[in-house]
């Protein structure tokens, strides 16, 4: 659904236990490299993706992410769950009740323009909160005025190099189980090609915003709650 699965796997590594910042925020950055580099080989091979878009964001991907992974160092944990929260909450929110400014960019050198300045944007909450920036990009295509199957493959494909600089910008912190890293891969290797083949064929629009955006909103919901019970635990 255009997420590579941040949104999911972060607070999902959370609650089996792995520490937010060090553990569940560089393997979910690492499980996205996954999942979008295989649902892109999809997407790609139906012409599903807008390059006029994606390029000048991607660019910007590059260099973003690991400004961001730098900030998040210096934030204390429930904090920055606090913050994926509110991140999940306003975007399922948006998708759910379809409250969406739209309008269409026509010219090249305004697709860069736009593109480059919220590339830079999403960059940065890329590397802060430890996700691809899928949804965002999803959001922000939308407002573009393109159909919601297309904006997911083009945030898919955008995120499989976003995921990758925000990754790099964790290495130097991160404290993963190589063992669980591995069986983590091959399942979403596998869920990811599933679920990506399943959207294309079987799918409406309405029907992936409403799913996605569902799964964001409870998700909101019980990440705040669990920021709530880890300060109240810390005083």
């Amino acid at each position: 659904m255009g997420s590579g699965g941040g949104p999911f796997n972060a607070p999902i590594l959370f609650w089996f236990g792995l520490d937010f910042k060090t553990q569940a925020i560089p393997m979910s950055l690492l499980l996205s490299i996954v999942i979008t580099s295989s649902a892109s080989y999809n997407y790609l091979h139906h012409k599903m993706i807008h390059f006029k878009i994606a390029i000048p964001i991607m660019i910007m991907m590059i260099f973003a992410p690991p400004l961001g992974a730098m900030l998040s160092s210096k934030i204390n944990t429930p904090i920055l769950i606090i913050l994926f929260a509110i991140l999940d909450l306003i975007i399922g929110i948006l998708v759910f009740t379809g409250w969406l400014p739209t309008f269409r960019i026509k010219s090249t050198l305004a697709n860069w323009i736009v593109g480059i300045t919220f590339g830079a944007v999403f960059g940065i909450i890329v590397g802060l909160v430890g996700r691809a920036g899928g949804p965002l990009i999803v959001i922000f295509l939308l407002i573009l005025g393109y159909e919601s199957k297309e904006t997911v493959a083009t945030g898919i494909f955008i995120a499989s190099l976003s995921s990758i600089t925000g990754f790099l910008g964790h290495f130097h912190s991160m404290d993963i189980d190589p063992k669980l890293a591995l069986v983590s891969i091959i399942a979403v290797l596998i869920g990811s090609h599933i679920g990506s083949q399943f959207m294309i064929k079987k799918l409406t629009d309405k029907s992936v915003k409403r799913i996605f955006s569902i799964l964001l909103i409870l998700i909101a919901i019980k990440l705040t709650w669990d920021a709530i019970n880890i300060y109240l635990f810390s005083l």
